[in-house]
């Protein structure tokens, strides 16, 4: 049986204690100053991104990865939607569609069709990657090229909205 030896030796840290803190690091000389998160605003990157998603959905689709090809949609109004709060700098975490586009009524009104669409994208988070959101079956069994094809719908009209406040990526 292991007995751990026993010293009577204090445990030393040759740390700062909190209260000698003096802040960040100092730049280096010929570097460029970093600008802190809270004032850079990327929702262009954002927009950029849910455009190559959207592109990504539809090269699932084309090849029937229909489960995927919805997942993606869902990604990619995602990354729409959190390029506006972004732009309106109000910025979200997690995924639910419907709770982004909420946040975002403060600033603007979604078309009917993008919270419809929003609705349905929502239901592809989880269902269409995890075989244990159904009682048997993997997710590529679930999904078909109809849900599919409005996903991509969707998806599209939510980067539209996306775009035409925030000017095309």
């Amino acid at each position: 049986m292991f007995a751990p030896e026993t010293n009577n030796k204090k445990f030393t840290t040759n740390r700062q204690p909190f209260s000698s803190y003096t802040g960040p690091p100092k730049m280096v000389a010929g570097l460029r100053a970093t600008i802190p998160a809270a004032m850079v605003q990327r929702f262009g990157d954002w927009l950029r991104e849910a455009v190559a998603e959207f592109r990504a959905a539809e090269d699932l689709y084309r090849t029937g990865h229909w489960a995927w090809c919805c997942f993606t949609c869902q990604q990619a109004a995602e990354k729409a939607l959190k390029a506006l709060c972004d732009y309106f700098r109000v910025p979200q975490p997690g995924h639910n569609l419907n709770q982004l586009l909420s946040v975002l009524r403060t600033h603007l009104q979604a078309p009917e069709s993008v919270a419809l669409g929003c609705a349905r994208l929502n239901r592809y988070y989880i269902p269409t990657r995890y075989p244990n959101a159904f009682d048997r079956g993997a997710p590529a069994e679930q999904f078909f090229e109809p849900d599919a094809r409005q996903a991509l719908e969707d998806a599209r009209e939510v980067i539209r909205f996306a775009e035409g406040v925030l000017g095309p990526s």
